[in-house]
C-alpha cells in the first residue's frame, strides 16, 4: 500500500524549459532566483533522495501555460506504508 501526499505548492511556477533540472543538486530556476535570491538549490534534491531512500516516488505538476497564468507548481510524493 502506498500513501500519496501533496508536499507543497510554490506560487511562482517553474518555466517549462527548466523543469527537467528541478531535482538537480544546487539548481534553482531563474525566476526563483529573481524572486527570492536566498537559497542554495538543495531542498528538492534532498527531499527527492530521501523519498527514494524510502522506496517512494516524487513528482510535480506545473501548468503548461506557466508564462501566462503563473499558477504555481504542486509537488507530490508517495511512500510505501
Amino acid at each position: 500500500r502506498r500513501q500519496r501526499r501533496q508536499a507543497g505548492n510554490i506560487r511562482i511556477g517553474v518555466p517549462p524549459e527548466e523543469q527537467a533540472r528541478l531535482f538537480e543538486r544546487f539548481f534553482r530556476a531563474e525566476n526563483a532566483v529573481l524572486k527570492a535570491p536566498d537559497g542554495n538549490g538543495l531542498g528538492l534534491y534532498l527531499v527527492k533522495n530521501l523519498v527514494e531512500l524510502w522506496k517512494g516516488k516524487i513528482w510535480f505538476e506545473s501548468p503548461a501555460d506557466w508564462g501566462k497564468e503563473k499558477k504555481g507548481t504542486a509537488f507530490y510524493f508517495t511512500i510505501p506504508l
